[in-house]
């Protein structure tokens, strides 16, 4: 019983810490503007949650994110998003 404990103790510390992250991402849309050239963009975040995507029947279809910089809440498909790292 006392062994779950540190357990669950140790587990939480490390979710919290790895909830910051850089991700390099390929919108559709950026600042209200259609992506037409396909560039990519880097967000300092700290994750949510996962979203679904019921049209398409997928139960995880990306991450919801807060963005460091802005404040503002992201949603990131994981079809577009290039690279994610922890910070």
């Amino acid at each position: 019983m006392h062994l779950g404990v540190a357990i669950s103790s140790v587990l939480w510390h490390t979710i919290c810490v790895m909830r910051k992250f850089l991700i390099y991402y390929r919108p559709d849309v950026h600042e209200g503007r259609e992506n037409l050239k396909g560039f990519a963009f880097n967000y300092l975040v700290e994750i949510e949650e996962q979203f679904a995507n019921r049209e398409e029947n997928d139960e995880c279809a990306g991450i919801t994110a807060k963005c460091v910089e802005s404040g503002e809440w992201k949603r990131f498909r994981w079809d577009r998003i290039l690279s994610m790292v922890a910070k």
